[in-house]
């Protein structure tokens, strides 16, 4: 599994479990608490402990695991796809089990897993970004 990021980011922070959390880019979308501790008086009926609403009824939509793509293709067409911002970046592979939750973009083939292993971390090729504006140019017309 592979994905894109900072050069500059320590990437060990990856295997860290306080770092399995996934936001959109945005990191502002908001959904329901689902009924978290703020939001239910008996402790059975509450929903997600760790997120707490204040009595508002929306937390950030934040879900457990890093995200990811299968393998190199599908990260060039998922780039190809949002928008590629590759400036100062590496290509991270990982190897760990899945999230029991869906990425914010799983339509697209984004997976969550929680990392056991770097595999290597290696520099965004020439080749690479041509690849992603080819497939871009594919998608969206030139």
């Amino acid at each position: 599994m592979i994905r894109i990021d900072s050069a500059t980011r320590d990437h060990n922070e990856l295997l860290d479990p306080s770092h399995w959390v996934s936001c959109n880019w945005g990191g502002d979308e908001m959904r329901d608490c689902k009924g978290c501790e703020d939001c239910q008086e008996d402790d059975y009926l509450r929903g997600e402990a760790h997120w707490r609403c204040y009595g508002e009824r929306q937390v950030e939509d934040s879900r457990y695991g890093i995200s990811v793509m299968a393998d190199e293709e599908d990260l060039v067409e998922y780039l190809a796809t949002v928008g590629p911002d590759m400036d100062n970046c590496v290509l991270v592979e990982v190897e760990g089990d899945y999230s029991d939750e869906d990425g914010h973009d799983a339509h697209l083939g984004e997976l969550l897993i929680l990392p056991a292993k770097i595999v290597s971390v290696r520099p965004v090729t020439d080749e690479f970004i041509a690849a992603v504006f080819a497939k871009h140019d594919e998608i969206h017309g030139a």
